[in-house]
């Protein structure tokens, strides 16, 4: 558990902080020592979706919803868990959107050079001729 104060890192049911001495959240004695982040496992999906049925949309879901997961997290001290959910969520979003972003870059640049090679081939023969 990290120290809501100073962020030193703590031993699980420690009191108080080990590098401040400041004291440390207490859970309640019936609630579970952590959960995992239901926003993590939605970036996630949105992830998977965004490379299957919802290629825009999914990918930006899972983006969104991926960082706001990992704010949960770092904010909750130890009690909220799933980090690896939510970068996997941010990984298949972010790499998704890379791969459309290459895919209209490289269909821009073979069709200026379907254009500008025929043009380019004329006017050399133009010139030889």
């Amino acid at each position: 558990m990290k120290c809501p104060q100073c962020g030193a890192p703590n031993i699980v049911g420690a009191e108080t902080c080990q590098e401040c001495g400041r004291p440390l959240p207490r859970r309640l004695s019936g609630e579970p020592l952590s959960d995992t982040s239901g926003t993590a496992v939605a970036s996630l999906v949105c992830g998977i979706l965004g490379w299957t049925l919802l290629p825009f949309l999914g990918s930006i879901l899972a983006i969104v919803l991926g960082h706001v997961a990992r704010t949960q997290i770092l904010e909750s001290y130890g009690s909220v868990r799933g980090e690896g959910l939510a970068i996997a969520g941010l990984v298949l979003g972010y790499s998704s959107i890379a791969v459309a972003v290459g895919a209209v870059a490289l269909a821009i640049v073979v069709t200026v050079l379907g254009i500008a090679l025929p043009i380019g081939l004329i006017g050399c023969a133009l010139c030889a001729g």
